[in-house]
């Protein structure tokens, strides 16, 4: 299985997970959890569960720093122009300009073999955000994803694989008709925004829509002349993931999604 297919299904799997958290914390299933962090961790949490022993296949950083993590993506030396090993060897050098500094939720490294590269390098970048994130901060994080995936140096372009941004969706409407509305809308929502990205012509990108939770009845309490039916937790939850990837690379499809 791919690195693409198995972090995917770790996603999606933290996406339940953090949702889950909100009941644990606070007995309210349908109320939104506010904290990135929490989404953020669950995230590192499951991919960590892909390792046996630890640290391996994979080595994970949370709030990885941006600037460092843009150095990563570029292979630590090259060979020059010329014959064999005569070439001249090009080592890496100043970090690349990703446009915004700060920190990287979580990004994964593996251990690729035969690759060139020396150690543990970059596989993905996952950026998450918690309920209906402004249009501006998800386009901030979908732009320093794509200069990941684009970044270039004396060593070479980048060695990333792919780059996930992922979000959560609320919606109180619980009814098959309106499940449907809502996961469409998400789809749509996000391609009209990945338009505001420029030219993706060296980029190939997928949106998918994942039904995260879904109460449609309510909480029902069983007592003992009758039965009490909480209908304030009906709630439908869609979680929104943008992978995006190289074009010229043409990895193995993960979950399903609408490519663009």
């Amino acid at each position: 299985m791919s690195h693409r297919t198995q972090i995917l299904e770790k996603i999606e799997q933290a996406m339940k997970s953090a949702c889950e958290q909100t009941e644990l914390f606070t007995d309210a299933k349908s109320e939104p959890i506010a904290a990135e962090y929490l989404f953020t961790v669950e995230v590192a949490k499951a991919i960590a569960e892909l390792n046996a022993p630890p640290g391996d296949p994979y080595i994970i950083r949370v709030e990885r720093d941006a600037d460092t993590f843009a150095k990563d993506c570029l292979r630590p030396s090259a060979r020059g122009e010329g014959d064999g090993f005569r070439r001249k060897m090009i080592l890496r050098k100043s970090r690349p300009d990703v446009g915004r500094s700060g920190r990287v939720d979580v990004t994964v490294y593996a251990d690729e073999l035969n690759s060139g590269y020396w150690g543990y390098q970059p596989v993905c970048a996952i950026e998450v955000k918690g309920f209906d994130p402004a249009k501006r901060l998800v386009l901030e994080d979908l732009r320093r994803n794509l200069c990941f995936l684009r970044v270039t140096g004396d060593t070479g372009e980048s060695v990333l694989e792919f780059t996930v941004f992922a979000a959560f969706h609320s919606y109180k409407r619980t009814t098959d008709r309106w499940v449907a509305v809502h996961e469409n809308e998400i789809r749509q929502r996000y391609k009209g925004w990945i338009n505001d990205l420029g030219d993706l012509s060296d980029i190939k990108v997928d949106v998918q829509a994942i039904r995260v939770s879904l109460d449609q009845q309510g909480t029902i309490t069983c007592g003992i002349d009758y039965d009490e039916i909480d209908i304030s937790t009906k709630h439908h939850i869609v979680g929104a993931i943008v992978v995006m990837s190289r074009a010229l690379v043409s990895p193995s499809q993960g979950l399903g999604g609408d490519s663009i």
